[in-house]
């Protein structure tokens, strides 16, 4: 049996970690080593998805089995962590070239909301941000998008560019038809005004999906 350290986190575990990189270890670990118990990781991830367990509160997060009140406040703490490091990194990011650099910008805007917010992002043409707005918002499958209040300000910025993105709060980035049909639109829109959509992007659980990646733009 492998030795044991850290409380009953596996010595082999934290080596990896240290030679290898952090984020070569699964996820069951990584919870491990922040519950302090790989087991428990194991019995929690059997029943939760580990998107959804980074969405709970402490609250909720203590009803589930295994996860007591300390655990539950450490868990906690290091997904609050998180969240700060990539707000403050969003804070910063002033380039909005590709999904990758929009990443901690879309994880700053819609990490833990469970309703649908919409948002656009105005580039000029090396993908500089002049400005960032919040379009609209609505409840969990649905945010009502006016194409034209999202072009106008274009306008009055003279934005070259925009990326629009969404969340969806149900997990599944995967757009629907509504999504491409509204994109196919700003996309046609924009174009009579010579600006274009660089990209929508969906943001589900720290996934994203890229409308152009994706060869829906």
């Amino acid at each position: 049996m492998q030795k044991k350290i850290d409380n009953h986190i596996e010595t082999s575990v934290v080596e990896r970690a240290e030679l290898c990189g952090i984020e070569t270890l699964t996820d069951t670990q990584l919870l491990g080593i922040v519950v302090g118990d790989e087991s428990i990781a194991a019995n929690i991830l059997a029943k939760h998805k580990a998107g959804d367990i980074m969405r709970m509160n402490i609250q909720r997060l203590r009803m589930v089995e295994g996860m007591g009140r300390r655990t539950a406040v450490q868990l906690a703490a290091a997904v609050e962590l998180g969240r700060r490091f990539f707000v403050a990194e969003a804070s910063k990011a002033d380039t909005m070239g590709s999904p990758t650099e929009a990443t901690p910008v879309l994880i700053s805007t819609f990490h833990n909301l469970r309703h649908e917010e919409f948002w656009a992002y105005y580039l000029t043409s090396t993908n500089r941000v002049i400005e960032r707005v919040r379009i609209g918002q609505g409840g969990v499958q649905i945010t009502p998008v006016d194409v034209r209040l999202i072009l106008k300000r274009a306008i009055e910025l003279l934005a070259v560019k925009i990326i629009v993105a969404h969340n969806h709060p149900s997990g599944d980035a995967i757009p629907s038809q509504a999504d491409k049909e509204l994109t196919r639109r700003l996309r046609d829109a924009a174009a009579l005004l010579q600006i274009e959509l660089a990209d929508h992007l969906i943001y589900a659980d720290t996934e994203i999906f890229s409308m152009r990646e994706h060869h829906l733009l």
